[in-house]
């Protein structure tokens, strides 16, 4: 997240084995997680994938209020950066020959926001023939993080801070375009009243007052009534999704403060201050607390259940409904996996003040099929046996279906 970030993002890294338009390689093409709000495309590296014959794409697109600033209406609609992705799949379905790759046979991959973007494109009549695969780990459209409530008004917000608000949506944007990107994104720390949280300010919106919309209508609604692409999906939790982000909240010692300050930190926490009605926040926190932790005080005696509520808040509950919903109205096979296995190193092991192996973060699965920066998954033959493994079930979905 410290790295220099510049709106001048729009790129593609393209990894191929050859160039001859002849081989027709099957293609994987990642798109990257982060919240909406940050890290990049050459983040997840394509080292263990490409031991195989495929051509594998990963690139950039626009992040937080770059990507996701909405007006609710024709002057910003919204959706730039899942704009930017389908520009990026035109792109490729039009030249990944000229790498070797066929265009006729496509795959998505994506992590979190990543796995919510590939659902996305299941759904936006803008993506149909795009790709002819999917695969999503820990992240669907239905996540209570995927869409962003109340744009207009984030946006205002925005504004207000850098001196453009104005009931006209038009004055107002024509002004916020005078303004630095650094002081737009800077700006967003308004929308987090606690250190990061909410975590997703900025985000996808069902932007039906467009023209030409990405989402015309909720996820949840385009599902039930079979308005989605019928092709193979991948659908995957992992066993301890919650630990991030509740392993940082042990690192830095903010579990006595959360439990202090409950009703008060976890609409923001939890993301459902714009949810629910303020003046059910307390009734709401309060049943929360009570049914995970049995209004025990919050430390690390029940810190497993403060996970559990990070995992079904934000991951399990939404990312099951997803695949059941999906393979109801479609003839494509659905398929789900539970990640359980932990690697002899993992991202958590130095940030809990005690060395707990609790499970398989979020994430944890992604580190044995792309390599990131912060994960060593070949140390031990145990784990580079899980990275063959990985590899074969992706790539061979990626030939098959």
């Amino acid at each position: 997240m410290g790295r220099r970030r510049d709106e001048d993002c729009l790129y593609l890294n393209i990894y191929t084995p050859t160039l001859d338009k002849k081989a027709k390689l099957d293609v994987v093409v990642h798109i990257y997680g982060g919240a909406f709000m940050f890290l990049y495309g050459g983040f997840f590296g394509p080292d263990f994938i490409m031991d195989r014959d495929v051509v594998f794409i990963n690139f950039n697109y626009r992040l937080g209020p770059l990507g996701f600033l909405s007006t609710e209406d024709e002057v910003v609609p919204g959706n730039n950066g899942i704009e930017d992705q389908i520009m990026a799949l035109r792109w490729i379905k039009t030249n990944v020959q000229y790498f070797g790759g066929n265009s006729d046979s496509i795959t998505l991959t994506g992590m979190s926001a990543g796995g919510a973007s590939v659902h996305i494109h299941y759904l936006s009549p803008k993506s149909r023939g795009l790709f002819h695969r999917g695969i999503s780990q820990s992240g669907t459209s239905l996540c209570a993080w995927s869409l962003m409530e109340k744009p207009l008004e984030k946006t205002q917000k925005i504004a207000f801070k850098l001196g453009c608000f104005s009931n006209i949506t038009e004055h107002m944007i024509n002004c916020l375009r005078q303004r630095p990107a650094r002081q737009i994104v800077a700006a967003v720390k308004e929308l987090q009243p606690w250190l990061y949280n909410p975590v997703v300010v900025f985000g996808p919106v069902v932007d039906s007052w467009s023209s030409n919309p990405v989402l015309p209508d909720h996820p949840l609604n385009l599902m039930k009534k079979g308005q989605v692409s019928d092709l193979p999906w991948i659908v995957s939790v992992t066993d301890f999704e919650g630990l991030y982000p509740a392993v940082d909240f042990v690192q830095n010692g903010y579990l006595k403060e959360i439990d202090a300050r409950w009703n008060e930190l976890m609409p923001f926490i939890l993301d459902y201050n714009d949810t629910v009605d303020s003046t059910l926040l307390d009734e709401v926190s309060e049943k929360i607390r009570k049914h995970y932790l049995h209004d025990q005080k919050l430390d690390q005696s029940n810190f497993v259940d403060f996970v559990q509520i990070f995992s079904d808040r934000f991951l399990l509950l939404d990312i099951h409904k997803s695949a059941k919903l999906q393979a109801s109205v479609v003839k494509s096979p659905v398929y789900f996996y539970l990640f359980s296995y932990l690697g002899a190193h993992y991202w958590y092991e130095n940030l809990a003040e005690r060395q707990d192996d609790y499970g398989a973060s979020h994430s944890e699965d992604t580190s044995f099929i792309l390599k990131t920066p912060d994960s060593d998954s070949t140390s031990t033959e145990e784990d580079r046996r899980m990275i063959e493994i990985f590899v074969e079930i992706f790539t061979s979905f990626a030939k098959t279906g």
